[in-house]
Formats: structure tokens, C-alpha cells, sequence
């Protein structure tokens, strides 16, 4: 039988389990404190949290209007009845109607991205994701491509998704988790805040090779920044973290080259032009100048005769 997430995450919330170790505990912590942080930065008034789970890591979130959306409609329902007292919070199955009709100042996903182990669920989620936000879109998640022997997890590059699909968003910042995943489940992680903008310029496309560039750029900076850290917490990450710097570096050349390659083209056409140009421009003055010796012939011919 082929896997449904929806399906897993719908029995797994009816057998009483729960979101998982990164909804508790100092992960948990780690994430409100940056959420509420934000919030309260950027004056944000509306969010919408995309894969809400059981609600936990939400318990202290600042004052702000948060509509919480997940595929288990047993989980929304325990959401509703933990938080339904307060108005300002509203909790919906994924295909109801009403929250996909709004538009939210922030859109949120955290932990859900690596267990969207379908495709066209994965592909769907992302659009979702920024199509309904008007200001800012937060992901915590792993951001590299693995397979895992857990049937609900499977880790993806979900930048490469942004790259090809995302117009009008640019990558604001990154923000290291500070627990990075190296043994313990229960109080370790694999995901980072990655914070995109909607872009003052409407014309802003990770297909504009400048563009990338500046997304590319800030990854390398990251994770330069996790290479040069004396911690043993990352020595884990350190051989991953290499391949995928070097990884970035091939891009940022590549990118590069195809630049200067079209500065070249565009340099040979105009030359190419100019000499066209001057040509003709030859031509006109030899033909003024033949029509100049030839006035002047009829003229002293003129004179002569008279």
C-alpha cells in the first residue's frame, strides 16, 4: 500500500501520540522565543501555521492573530479544544475552505517540511505555504536531500523547490539552531529558521542569475560561519556541511561564468554592431565624397565654358 502522510499523522494523533521531541522541551523554547521575538520586531498581526500539530510549542506565543492548520482532523480538534477560548485563534483541517480564502502577514512551518514524504504533497505545501502570506514566510527544517528508514521522514533541499519556483521572494537570513542534530532525538535537531521577504521589487526571481547569486552567497556565509565554530556540537555537520559548501562554491561559478558570458556576448554583438555601423558609415562618407568630386567636376565645367 503506498504511504499517506495525512493518513499517518491522522492515526498516529487518534493512538494519543504527539508532535514529536522538537515541539517540547529546549527546542521548543528555542523556537517561541525567535517566534515571539519576531513577531514583536516586524508588528506582525496576522500568521498562519501550516502543519500546526498538537500545539504545544505554541502555548506562549505572543498576542497576534494565528490560525493553526493541519491534515489530522483529530489534532485540530484537540488544538480547538485546548485553545478555543481565546477568539484570536482558529484551528482548520487542511482543505477546509475559510483559511485558504485569507491572506496572513506571516506564514509558518515548522518541523513539517521533512515529513511531506510525497511529492506532489511536498509541491503543494510549498505553494500553499507562500501563496498566503503577504510579508513574511518563516521554515524550520533540515535543508538537504535524504532518505531515512522512518516511513513518514524523508529530508529534502527544499531550497532548490524556492529556487525554481518563487518569484518576489528573497532570503532575508538564516538562523542556526543552537541544539543541531548529532545523537540525542529527544533534545537535538536538524532543522534552521530560514526567513524569506516578499520583495520590494516585484521583479525579483531566483531565475535572475544576480539574484541566485545573492541567495547562494548568504548560504556559503551561514555555514562558513558553522565550519569556524570550535563546537564539538557540529562536528557531525562538518563533513556534510563541507561537501555542501563546496557544493554552493560550484554554483556560485557557474552562475558566475554564464554572467560574464553574457557580458561577453552582449560586448561581441555591440562590437559586432559598432563595425557594422562605421562600415556604413565609411560607405555614406565615400559616397558624400564621390558626389562632392563630381559637383565639383560640373562646376569647373561650368566655369570653363564660360
Amino acid at each position: 500500500m503506498e504511504f499517506s502522510s495525512s493518513q499517518y499523522w491522522e492515526e498516529r494523533y487518534k493512538a494519543d501520540g504527539n508532535s514529536g521531541s522538537g515541539s517540547y522541551g529546549r527546542l521548543s523554547t528555542f523556537k517561541i522565543e525567535f517566534l515571539n521575538a519576531f513577531i514583536s520586531e516586524h508588528r506582525i498581526e496576522s500568521m498562519l501555521d501550516l502543519g500546526c500539530g498538537d500545539g504545544n510549542q505554541i502555548r506562549d506565543l505572543v498576542d497576534v492573530r494565528y490560525v493553526g492548520v493541519d491534515v489530522s482532523e483529530t489534532i485540530v480538534k484537540k488544538c480547538e479544544a485546548l485553545y478555543g477560548t481565546d477568539s484570536s485563534w482558529s484551528f482548520y483541517v487542511y482543505d477546509n475552505d475559510v483559511w485558504q480564502s485569507q491572506k496572513y502577514a506571516l506564514s509558518l512551518s515548522l518541523d513539517v517540511i521533512f515529513h511531506l514524504v510525497e511529492d506532489s504533497v511536498f509541491d503543494q505545501y510549498m505553494h500553499d505555504l507562500f501563496d498566503h502570506a503577504t510579508q513574511f514566510v518563516i521554515v524550520y527544517a533540515s535543508n538537504y536531500d535524504r532518505n531515512m528508514p522512518f516511513v513518514h521522514v524523508r529530508h529534502r533541499k527544499y531550497m532548490l523547490w524556492c529556487e525554481e519556483n518563487l518569484d518576489g521572494w528573497s532570503l532575508k537570513s538564516i538562523i542556526l539552531n543552537p541544539f543541531p542534530y548529532e545523537s540525542d532525538e529527544s533534545s537535538e535537531s536538524v532543522s534552521d529558521f530560514y526567513v524569506f521577504e516578499k520583495c520590494a521589487d516585484p521583479g525579483f526571481t531566483y531565475q535572475n542569475p544576480a539574484h541566485l547569486l545573492t541567495v547562494k552567497q548568504k548560504e556559503v556565509d551561514v555555514l562558513r560561519g558553522i565550519l569556524d565554530r570550535k563546537d564539538a556540537r557540529y562536528d557531525a555537520m562538518v563533513v556534510q556541511y563541507r561537501e555542501t559548501v563546496a557544493d554552493l562554491y560550484e554554483q556560485i561559478n557557474t552562475i558566475n561564468e554564464q554572467q560574464n558570458k553574457k557580458i561577453q556576448d552582449a560586448r561581441d554583438t555591440i562590437n559586432r554592431n559598432n563595425d557594422a555601423n562605421n562600415k556604413k558609415l565609411r560607405e555614406a562618407y565615400d559616397v558624400i565624397n564621390r558626389n562632392n568630386a563630381e559637383i565639383k567636376k560640373l562646376k569647373s565645367a561650368s566655369y570653363t565654358k564660360k
